[in-house]
């Protein structure tokens, strides 16, 4: 209201969106206190994400979308090509799909490459593992959780020592793999 009665209504764009996740009523609340700390729980990682113009057309994405998208969306909204450095797609370009996203956290407290494991969430539309790696041992780590969303979507069953189901997550593994190197660099 405020917009409109400014007269800037049509000429912003408006965006409502979270640094993290919380509990919806619709999801299992997990019991554990280690949970709101050192877990990558859809319930704690699904934001809400909104961008609103008056000249947009309402509409619902059902894809995967990361954090770094808002930015490369946004510079597309206003008519500006993203700079090449931008890892993020525009979620308005035809046929944008994000094949997955990463979480990553090191848990409680300030991050310590030296001292603290780096843990490497990387989640498809269909599944998701949680991958260690202990510090001063490179990028090699393992796998501490798996979920198969598409039997499991409330991610209570970890299949992680399940080595059918962990052999058909290489390629996931390989993102966090690759992830570490990055954040070690």
């Amino acid at each position: 209201e405020m917009l409109k009665e400014r007269g800037i209504l049509d000429d912003t764009i408006v965006v409502i969106t979270a640094d993290h996740g919380g509990q919806f009523p619709n999801i299992p609340v997990r019991d554990s206190e280690v949970h709101r700390v050192d877990s990558f729980v859809d319930e704690l990682y699904r934001i809400p994400l909104i961008f609103y113009n008056t000249k947009m057309k309402a509409e619902e994405y059902k894809g995967l979308v990361s954090s770094v998208d808002i930015n490369t969306t946004l510079l597309d909204m206003v008519g500006i090509d993203s700079p090449s450095t931008f890892r993020g797609g525009s979620i308005l370009s035809q046929g944008f799909e994000r094949d997955h996203v990463l979480f990553e956290n090191q848990g409680r407290g300030p991050c310590h490459l030296k001292y603290k494991p780096i843990k490497i969430c990387v989640r498809t539309k269909s599944k998701k593992i949680v991958y260690e790696c202990q510090p001063n041992i490179g990028n090699r780590g393992v796998v501490i959780e798996a979920f198969d969303l598409s039997v499991d979507p409330e991610e209570f069953i970890n299949l992680s020592s399940n080595k059918d189901f962990i052999s058909t997550c290489t390629r996931l593994i390989k993102i966090a793999e690759l992830r570490v190197t990055e954040i070690l660099k």
